[in-house]
């Protein structure tokens, strides 16, 4: 049991320490820090905090250092799939919402080993206006990454959004 106590303690400062890094702008060093807290502890609450600001980070374009170049794979078979932790639901636009269609808008991403979307590509759109809007949305999803035998990889993903105004 104390083990157990003091392995979750460290991760804990681990993880604030990954935290104060970013706060610094310390990008790189705190995104390695994230990544071990990541691997000791790939679904408690401080790794999807981490996530979150790893994520940004990436979107915002700061150096967070590389967690391995490896060409997306297709979620199924023994690769799970990623989960959503974090972003915005689509907002839409009046643009949107005048031009009345409802429906899906499929969109294909890459969801990186650390969980963010870092490639998006629209499969079958429904109009200008609603695309936009959930391509915006998208672009600030966050997930647990998809694994294989236990191991976060890259994962080529198709998303489906439904459009409705009811």
């Amino acid at each position: 049991m104390l083990l157990g106590a003091i392995s979750a303690t460290g991760q804990d400062e681990d993880a604030e320490r990954a935290r104060t890094l970013f706060k610094k702008r310390s990008y790189s060093e705190a995104a390695t820090l994230a990544r071990q807290v990541f691997a000791q502890q790939p679904l408690g609450r401080n790794s999807d905090d981490l996530r979150v600001l790893l994520c940004k980070a990436k979107a915002a374009g700061k150096d967070v250092g590389k967690p391995g170049e490896s060409e997306p794979l297709p979620v199924g078979g023994g690769i799970h799939r990623p989960e959503r932790i974090a972003g915005i639901n689509p907002q839409f636009s009046n643009g949107t919402r005048r031009a009345g269609e409802e429906g899906q808008v499929m969109v294909k991403a890459v969801i990186d080993r650390d969980g963010c979307v870092v490639d998006i590509k629209l499969e079958r759109g429904l109009n200008k206006y609603a695309d936009r809007d959930v391509l915006h949305a998208i672009r600030t999803w966050i997930f647990r990454p998809a694994l294989l035998d236990g191991n976060p990889v890259d994962v080529s993903y198709t998303l489906t959004v439904g459009v409705s105004f009811r």
